[in-house]
């Protein structure tokens, strides 16, 4: 666009979506190719149409390098690669030059600078990104034709020289991550054309000059930084107030400074900007009347209020019909927010640190009821929802939504994750029935077991057509959920792959039903949850079994299975003796606990499970990775169990005291390729080379590590 490749198609269109649609259009016809770069999309040309495109150039494009300089006076375009030496004079003879790009590495002396800023009064785009440049000189000035001036990356420029104000043709300004760079000029507001300021990253810049309203044309202003200071070049929210055609994302930094007359709306008619964050560092004077008079317009679909210091949000949030996005963060004193439910383009809601909130709606859950319906459907559009470290919430609406029945409570009809962290008293909330992914920490487990027991058949939602609970999760995470003593319907989860409980004190059964009740008649033994994958279940100390009530001496035959079960871990459930069967896991990790489960499982006779998934007629044959650490009840590892493990590559056995030798048997596992031994006395005496008893029974695998009081040997050193 600086160099006036890009005309618009209509006088009423900007030249910037005419370039959108212009590259639009090469990504299409694979011009340019999309690669991923530390979470950003970045484009690059083809080399095939790069060729090309050097052809087609000749000599009005060049490329500076150590081996060559091949710059001459019908040079248009020049671009220096990271190898290249220091300008040379031969540069200084391409006075039609009007493009130059220098790339990061490349020493650029600034005398010599200043004689290119003199010599190139042609030039239209300039890259200095990323060259360290700690000052520039006066004569950039001069580059009257100049459009675009790239100085991102600079971090040792303090400020720019005040001939910079004369570029009156330039449109484009990029500052990016000029870390240490303090102030704009005084006089940017000469700078008519310009339509894009990119100040991010520009952290130690303390306000923004006065007169910036002058600027009608901008279009992207990155930041708006509001001054602690006052002053004549000091400028105020009310520099807004011209820059209407402002697009894409704004960020507020310093809202705690502003000053405001009460009334003024500064952002409600710039209606093509997308994206608003407003910031406070501390607790102004006039800290609601700042938020009210940065209403936008309700175009606007992403918002992120950060450190509000108000009592009150803004009654205007309900306002933001195009609203997708809302992120509202490090509140401390704000009780309530505003309805909600009205935003029906809403897709994601986070809520953090909000110290004094009490209840998200202001108002009670019978005005947010549809009348004549038994469940209301609102949030049409919610997919994820994340609140974390609410300490006061306790409950969605304002009031007390008394014995509601779960089939009056509203339900989120789309909702497909759900994060609920450190908000301890947050009991009433609206159901989740389509999640997928659940995580609640540090809260109440009431919501999760009154969607448990919804009635899907009840839910006026297209995409209910099950009639069990949460059919759709996927991935579950309960942690340090006080109030959790069983899980209701679980077994009835017929699409959960990953599931972790952990930290649960109050856990005595996983299910709050007894194993009968979950058994399916007619079979001998049981499948259920068919889909799980993975399974941890860590620092349940009062976890005694999966089932309510005494299972007696039930046959492993007739013990439920996970048919699917791939990576299974329990630690620090000391008491867990009683469990379904996992034959089919692949990683198994058993630590402080109890050994039962595992012996059962290896006894199990896989014909009769009635799976298709199981096709082989040993349990755990499946298994690659066995780690067993401070299991206390492991004296021996029985020979008939250890012929099942043929896939077993790798072997951890950690501080079991009471193990005392390795069977015969582990010659056999032909498969094994690494054993470590660490802190298990008696074992490790045993597994020393040549000396010890059971090195014969060893000596095959190809990689062993005994480490015994901090002292390591692998098999190497045993071998000198």
């Amino acid at each position: 666009m600086a160099l006036g490749f890009v005309q618009p198609l209509s006088e009423d269109e900007d030249l910037e979506d005419t370039g959108y649609e212009y590259f639009k259009d090469l990504v299409w016809r694979l011009f340019c190719e999309s690669m991923d770069y530390f979470g950003e999309s970045w484009f690059t040309m083809h080399d095939l149409m790069h060729d090309l495109a050097c052809s087609v150039a000749g000599k009005e494009y060049c490329i500076v390098s150590l081996e060559e300089e091949n710059v001459n006076e019908r040079s248009r375009h020049v671009s220096f690669g990271n190898s290249s030496r220091e300008m040379g004079s031969t540069l200084l003879k391409a006075t039609k030059v009007r493009s130059f790009v220098g790339k990061m590495f490349w020493d650029l002396d600034l005398s010599t600078g200043g004689a290119l800023f003199s010599n190139f009064k042609s030039l239209r785009m300039l890259d200095l990104s990323g060259l360290d440049i700690k000052k520039l000189p006066h004569s950039i000035g001069n580059l009257k034709h100049l459009k675009a001036l790239y100085l991102s990356g600079n971090k040792d420029l303090l400020k720019l020289p005040s001939s910079l104000s004369r570029l009156q043709l330039l449109e484009t300004l990029d500052l990016k991550r000029c870390t240490n760079l303090r102030t704009l000029p005084s006089k940017t507001n000469r700078l008519v054309s310009l339509k894009h300021l990119l100040i991010d990253g520009c952290d130690k810049l303390d306000y923004m000059p006065r007169g910036l309203w002058k600027l009608t044309r901008l279009q992207k202003l990155s930041w708006f930084i509001v001054g602690r200071t006052t002053g004549k070049n000091v400028g105020r929210l009310s520099e807004l107030n011209g820059l209407n055609k402002l697009r894409g994302e704004l960020k507020f930094f310093g809202l705690q400074n502003a000053t405001v007359e009460k009334g003024s709306t500064y952002l409600k008619d710039k209606l093509n900007l997308k994206s608003l964050v407003l910031e406070w560092r501390g607790r102004g004077g006039e800290d609601e009347t700042v938020l009210e008079c940065l209403q936008p317009h309700p175009n606007l679909e992403k918002l992120r209020v950060i450190g509000y210091p108000g009592s009150k949000m803004s009654s205007w949030l309900s306002s933001i019909t195009n609203l997708s996005e809302l992120i509202l963060k490090d509140f401390a004193n704000c009780q309530h927010l505003p309805p909600l439910h009205q935003l029906c383009s809403l897709k994601f809601i986070r809520l953090s640190r909000l110290e004094a909130l009490e209840n998200v709606s202001e108002t009670e859950m019978q005005e947010e009821l549809v009348s004549g319906k038994s469940t209301t459907i609102f949030f049409p559009s919610l997919k994820q929802l994340c609140i974390n470290d609410c300490p006061n919430l306790k409950r969605w609406w304002k009031g007390d939504v008394g014995e509601a029945s779960n089939t009056h409570l509203p339900c989120f009809p789309c909702l497909s994750h759900l994060a609920i962290e450190h908000c301890p008293n947050l009991t009433t909330m609206p159901l989740f029935p389509s999640v997928k992914t659940l995580k609640l920490k540090n809260t109440s487990s009431k919501p999760f077991q009154e969607t448990m027991k919804l009635k899907m058949t009840k839910i006026e939602a297209p995409s209910s057509s099950t009639l069990h609970p949460l059919p759709k999760l996927e991935s579950l995470e309960i942690d340090e959920v006080k109030d959790l003593d069983s899980l209701s319907s679980l077994h009835q989860l017929y699409s959960l792959r990953v599931m972790t409980l952990s930290r649960l004190e109050a856990l005595e059964n996983v299910s709050e039903t007894e194993m009968q009740e979950e058994l399916v008649s007619g079979k001998s033994t049981t499948i259920f949850l068919p889909t799980l994958e993975t399974l941890c279940t860590i620092d349940c100390p009062n976890l005694k079994g999966w089932w309510k009530g005494d299972v007696g001496e039930a046959s492993n035959l007739h013990l439920p299975c996970f048919p699917c079960l791939l990576h299974l871990a329990i630690e620090h459930c000391p008491n867990l003796t009683i469990k379904p069967l996992f034959p089919s896991v692949k990683a198994l990790k058993l630590k402080n606990t109890s050994l039962k489960p595992f012996q059962e499982t290896m006894k199990l006779k896989i014909t009769k499970i009635e799976a298709p998934s199981s096709s082989t007629l040993h349990p755990l044959s499946k298994l690659v990775y066995l780690e067993i650490d401070k299991v206390k009840d492991l004296h021996s590892l029985q020979e008939e169990f250890l012929q099942n493990l043929t896939s077993l590559q790798m072997l951890v056995i950690r501080e079991c005291i009471n193990l005392t030798s390795m069977p015969k048997g582990m010659h056999r596992l032909f498969s094994l390729i690494y054993l470590k031994i660490i802190d298990c006395p008696q074992l490790s005496k045993r597994c020393q080379r040549d000396t010890g008893l059971d090195w014969p029974n060893i000596a095959h695998i190809r990689r062993i590590q005994i480490e015994e009081g901090g002292i390591v040997q692998t098999r190497e050193d045993l071998y000198e």
